[in-house]
């Protein structure tokens, strides 16, 4: 009887493990590489194009699968005295926490590193607008990006938005230089919001721009100072 509540032990604790090594694998596959800002899921299984600005993302059961299997075992183990839901609504709340907290095992990468390779892109986005007064008509793209600092002393720099080459082709410039200089404080994320005037490029029409399948393509933003420069890739969604 006793060694019979061992082995059931034992065994329940050997399932908890098993579930914490299929989250442990969930979360680096849905973590992003520094640098890259796409996940490895989304390296193995890049998206599918299925028509004109539109991609099947079939990455998330990559990280879906593991998940699940987390769930069976932490089910099976009899950890958790609950229902089967009740686990399930547990873990949906738990595991989007971890995966990001998780994600944080990369910072070591960016402490270690030096000059603009301690900075790291978290978000960005790009987009074009346009107003008119009478006959006048300005047209611009819109940019954004959050930069966070991970080294222990301020740093100066200046970024550019690089296009995807379908916009190129619409005489677009390929790479949008904003004009001033930025400074980011150590552990402080640094916002750049700003328009980039496109007024001078007569023939550009914004019709033109709505045919071309570029809202889904990748495009890269380069920070640069006077003695060095780093690319790092970007993916609208």
């Amino acid at each position: 009887m006793f060694k019979g509540g061992v082995a059931s032990m034992e065994s329940n604790y050997r399932s908890l493990i098993r579930a914490i090594m299929f989250i442990v694998l969930a979360s680096i596959l849905a973590m992003k590489l520094p640098h890259i800002n796409k996940s490895i899921s989304q390296i193995l299984i890049p998206p599918i194009k299925t028509g004109n600005n539109s991609r099947l993302y079939l990455n998330g059961l990559l990280i879906l699968i593991p998940a699940y299997w987390s769930y069976k075992e932490v089910v099976k183990s009899k950890i958790i005295k609950a229902d089967k839901i009740i686990i399930a609504i547990i873990m949906i709340i738990f595991i989007p926490g971890f995966f990001q907290k998780f994600s944080m095992i990369k910072a070591p990468y960016y402490y270690f590193s030096s000059g603009l390779r301690v900075l790291e892109v978290t978000d960005s986005n790009y987009g074009f607008s346009s107003c008119s007064n009478g006959d006048d008509v300005r047209k611009s793209i819109k940019v954004y990006a959050d930069i966070k600092n991970y080294s222990n002393k301020r740093i100066k720099f200046r970024i550019a938005f690089i296009l995807p080459e379908k916009l190129q082709s619409l005489d677009l410039p390929k790479e949008i230089i904003l004009p001033k200089e930025y400074i980011v404080i150590p552990e402080v994320n640094k916002k750049i919001q700003e328009t980039y005037d496109i007024s001078n490029i007569e023939n550009l029409k914004f019709y033109d721009i709505s045919k071309v399948d570029y809202y889904f393509e990748d495009y890269e933003i380069k920070i640069f100072n006077d003695s060095e420069e780093i690319i790092i890739d970007q993916n609208k969604l």
